[in-house]
């Protein structure tokens, strides 16, 4: 089951377009890394996907319900399904890969 579907992402601030085109999908059970250069747009995606940040234009669905056309409270509601793990500048050296996620 699909339960992130993004299609034509675009996000700017002001005159720097830092999401263009973004297409993107997961699917129920997976494990996803963002990777890529500083200022290159992660911390956005990661952010319009948790609902805490608006796009400009394009599509997003989670869960099969359109962002754009929930409530406050539906917003609350997908929040709660979603994690995400930023870099820490010091993980537990001890633990392993699938720990950490687990955490």
């Amino acid at each position: 089951m699909t339960i992130i579907n993004v299609k034509n992402l675009k996000k700017a601030y002001g005159t720097n377009v830092v999401l263009k085109g973004l297409d993107f999908q997961a699917q129920e059970g997976e494990i996803i890394g963002v990777i890529g250069k500083n200022g290159a747009g992660k911390s956005t995606f990661l952010e319009i996907l948790m609902t805490i940040k608006q796009y400009d234009t394009g599509n997003v669905v989670l869960f099969d319900k359109d962002i754009k056309a929930l409530s406050m409270n539906q917003l609350e509601q997908i929040r709660q399904q979603i994690s995400v793990v930023l870099q820490p500048t010091q993980f537990y050296k001890t633990l392993k890969v699938i720990e950490l996620l687990k955490l």
